[in-house]
């Protein structure tokens, strides 16, 4: 009786112990813009510009918070990655930052164009190799009449050999690839000449008047 009751505890704990392995750990991280100091000006004509919101679509699998997992040799997540806030926070303050990179940032009721967009993908995994992510669609908008001047679909995919270190596999290397992946990519659109070109170009525009 003894030894079928010391068995059965160790099954338990064996089975205790797999899932933890199964469910792994959780840590929240930062994921900041950072503007490189060597990001090309704009020029003194460009308006001034707020963001909008940004509309997380990465589908129904994806938290508002999941930015991504290092896994096992069986795909299960060993480490998981989460943002501090929701991902749809991220990628605004993200796109705020860039604009206060470059001169052009304004709040909510100065600026005379809006950025916003939508959260196509944006995460990063560590199986075999190191990947991260960042798929966002822009559009700039006109914010006395709300015409819609600018859309463009922005990706960038970043990947880097790895040896597959599973429970070794480090939370801050995975963190520092999804962060430079996210920089890379406010960089690569709000640089974008056709970008600046649609809004330095717009004509001049008032409010329509309100009827009382």
């Amino acid at each position: 009786m003894a030894r079928m009751r010391a068995h059965s505890i160790c099954r338990l704990l064996l089975s205790l112990c797999v899932a933890g392995l199964a469910a792994g750990c959780t840590t929240l991280v930062p994921l900041r813009y950072t503007a490189d100091s060597a990001a090309p000006a704009v020029t003194p004509a460009t308006p001034l510009i707020s963001v909008g919101p940004f509309l997380d679509s990465r589908g129904p699998r994806a938290d508002a918070d999941w930015l991504g997992a290092i896994r096992g040799g069986y795909g299960n997540r060993l480490k998981t990655l989460r943002t501090q806030q929701p991902m749809s926070q991220v990628v605004q303050t993200a796109y705020a930052d860039g604009l206060r990179a470059r001169g052009v940032f304004a709040e909510a009721e100065e600026g005379r164009f809006v950025l916003e967009g939508t959260i196509d993908k944006l995460d990063c995994s560590e199986y075999v190799n190191l990947e991260a992510h960042a798929h966002v669609t822009l559009r700039v908008r006109d914010k006395a009449t709300g015409a819609q001047l600018y859309t463009w679909p922005y990706r960038v995919d970043e990947t880097e050999g790895g040896l597959g270190a599973g429970i070794f596999g480090s939370v801050e290397t995975l963190r520092l690839l999804a962060e430079r992946t996210l920089r890379e990519l406010v960089d690569r659109s709000l640089d974008d000449p056709a970008l600046r070109k649609a809004v330095q170009g717009a004509p001049a525009t008032t409010p329509a008047a309100q009827t009382p």
